[in-house]
């Protein structure tokens, strides 16, 4: 009988998937902390995993604390092209007349 490996034993992809997965919860909550509607915030999370799976796996792997603080980054860099979208959109058209 074969013991269950531990994520580090496992193939670089599976276990970078892994991780990322493990670390969805803790990035939503971030998510909601920063835009309060709980939609809009499950959209920034969702598109930072998404972003990180399809990264190519780097050959020595990433740290969990590299591996948050990009996913985190995203989730920033993504409220504020929302935010600078929203607002262009909510501009009052110029009058060329």
């Amino acid at each position: 009988m074969s013991h269950p490996k531990t994520i580090d034993e496992r193939p670089p992809r599976l276990s970078r998937d892994l991780r990322l997965l493990a670390l969805s919860e803790a990035l939503r909550r971030y998510a909601v902390r920063l835009q309060p509607d709980v939609n809009a915030a499950g959209l920034l999370a969702h598109r930072a995993l998404a972003a990180a799976f399809a990264r190519p796996v780097s050959p020595g792997g990433e740290a969990a604390g590299a591996m948050e603080a990009g996913l985190r980054d995203h989730v920033d860099r993504n409220l504020v092209d929302d935010g600078a979208k929203a607002s262009s959109r909510s501009a009052a058209p110029h009058d060329r007349s």
